[in-house]
């Protein structure tokens, strides 16, 4: 399990809150849950409703479409600057 401040970090590295301060990048750590998943494991089911965010820290992980594989997500891409996570998705609920 990472320490706080090591969890602030990783997700300042996010694209999607990289310009967070430290104080919002603090409440995000708060009520982030940190998960390790074996291989094979499921995150998602297309078609399912969901509430989830999802950042790839560590692995990778296979998108698929009716049953095809579409897409892989890893767990970063370099930057000039400082690595960046890239592979974040989320899933979202529909609305009648």
């Amino acid at each position: 399990m990472l320490r706080k401040n090591a969890k602030i970090d990783l997700i300042a590295r996010v694209p999607l809150f990289e310009r967070c301060s430290k104080r919002e990048l603090a409440e995000i750590a708060s009520v982030a849950d940190e998960l390790s998943l074996p291989a094979g494991r499921k995150l998602v089911s297309e078609g399912a409703l969901g509430h989830e965010f999802v950042v790839i820290a560590e692995g990778a992980a296979e998108v698929k479409r009716r049953g095809k594989v579409v897409n892989r997500l890893g767990a970063g891409c370099s930057s000039s600057r400082r690595r960046r996570f890239g592979a974040c998705f989320g899933t979202s609920r529909r609305f009648s």
